[in-house]
């Protein structure tokens, strides 16, 4: 302290001594707003460490913490994709953006100012809700704006492979507390559920193979095949019957049409003979429960009456039926379920989400976020592999068939999907930086042996 003036010594000493007898004097409001004098430290952590601890915020989802805390789970949501946001804030302003192209989150923006502008919004959706769940929309893509260091892309999309397998240790480590690794759904089938609930897990497991195989038809290395393996293996365990056919399309489709360095034929007719060998196996092991949970005691019908999809899907289609441009506000989802359907299904979710988009931002809205991820992918498409290219084009189907059945775009694990897309992406563009810079070294050097030749000929 010697370097610092005598008043601000002493403020610094008396600064104890202050917080001490504001303890003692209100010690109830001392107590909560204590947590508020680690926000500094946290602050000045987040600075200087905002590569990994961005890692760590998106591995956390496999942790699934809003599951746990009850009542407050849509808080603790809302706090994980504030700091997702203020970590890659942190990150634009001491690296600058990483030059993609945000199509997503500018058609997010689009899509909720557009029924403000032209349409009729919701009775009871309030601007404070539609900020909010403007915010928490565009939460999963603002890590496309962020150029991470290099040293954290392998680190972020391990995080995104190894998302099931973390989440099936967590959801081991958390029975202490009472939470169940295995659960039984409406047919009395058992199924694996990781931290949280299947879906959870099997979402994190579709995320997982994404990352993993594409990492392998890449590269290469035999580990990233043992951990898309391992992810699809979370899939199959949790029954999620659509994450397991969109990951095994993704899979089947860069298998058959990627072509690279470490890709060739040899390992894909390997991979080929041993997907089928597996297959017969995983059929037979598996094939009377998926029968079990697609049919149960009702039929055909009972596939689709799971997670009151009949119930719902109809009362958001005639929401998008009587405002089918622009809908009626981004947020409006969360009100077109009376509460006692709500009650009877036990969430508001619409398991579609094409018809919850449609009902927050009309066919308008949609159009345009399918034209912002176009935007976004074709952007360097230039700058992408044989390989990079097949991966993308695997996973925009995949992922589009999958929305079809569930909330994709709204679960927490999306931070996790699209921070390994953005990170995919973003290689590719740091690669693309360092070829163009080498060719620019090596072109003065060209011009002299040019001109040096020519003046020997003379």
């Amino acid at each position: 302290m010697a370097g610092l003036s005598l008043p601000l010594r002493l403020g610094l000493l008396a600064l104890p001594l202050l917080l001490a007898a504001f303890g003692l004097i209100a010690p109830g409001v001392y107590l909560s707003v204590l947590p508020l004098f680690a926000l500094p430290a946290l602050a000045v952590v987040a600075w200087e460490f905002a590569g990994p601890a961005l890692v760590a915020a998106v591995g956390l989802v496999a942790v699934s913490p809003e599951y746990h805390v009850g009542s407050q789970a849509t808080t603790v949501i809302a706090l994980h994709k504030g700091a997702v946001i203020g970590l890659v804030g942190i990150i634009i302003l001491r690296r600058g953006f990483s030059g993609q192209f945000n199509g997503p989150a500018l058609a997010f923006v689009a899509g909720s100012v557009l029924p403000v502008v032209f349409g009729q919004l919701h009775p009871a959706l309030a601007p404070g809700e539609m900020l909010r769940s403007l915010l928490g929309s565009i939460a999963p893509f603002v890590i496309i704006w962020a150029r991470t260091e290099r040293r954290w892309h392998e680190p972020m999309i391990l995080a995104a492979a190894l998302g099931p397998v973390v989440s099936i240790i967590a959801g081991a480590a958390l029975a202490a507390t009472g939470h169940k690794l295995f659960g039984l759904d409406q047919n009395n089938v058992m199924r694996l559920q990781g931290a949280a609930i299947p879906a959870f897990l099997g979402y994190l497991g579709e995320i997982g193979t994404f990352a993993a195989f594409a990492e392998y038809a890449r590269t290469g290395r035999m580990r990233w095949l043992v951990i898309a393996g391992a992810a699809y293996a979370s899939v199959l365990a949790s029954g999620t019957r659509v994450p397991m056919a969109t990951a095994l399309l993704f899979s089947v489709i860069v298998l058959a049409f990627a072509r690279g360095p470490h890709f060739g034929i040899q390992p894909r007719l390997r991979l080929w003979v041993l997907g089928g060998f597996f297959a017969v196996l995983v059929g037979a092991a598996i094939g009377p429960t998926l029968l079990a949970r697609t049919f149960g005691q009702g039929g055909p019908q009972a596939a689709v009456n799971f997670s009151g999809r009949d119930v719902i899907w109809p009362l958001f289609i005639d929401a998008v039926s009587r405002f089918p441009m622009f809908g009626q506000g981004i947020g409006t989802g969360r009100f077109l379920a009376p509460e006692d359907a709500v009650r009877y299904l036990g969430s508001n979710a619409v398991h579609n989400e094409y018809l919850r988009l449609s009902a927050d931002m009309g066919i308008v809205g949609v159009l345009l976020l399918v034209a912002g991820h176009v935007a976004w992918l074709s952007q360097d498409w230039r700058v992408f592999t044989q390989v990079e290219r097949t991966v993308i084009l695997a996973f925009g189907l995949a992922f589009a068939l999958h929305c079809i059945t569930d909330n994709t775009l709204i679960a927490p694990q999306a931070v996790v999907l699209y921070a390994w897309l953005a990170t995919f992406v973003e290689r590719a563009r740091r690669r693309a930086e360092d070829e163009g810079r080498l060719r620019r070294r090596r072109a003065p050097l060209s011009d002299r042996q040019s001109a040096y030749s020519r003046i020997g000929s003379a």
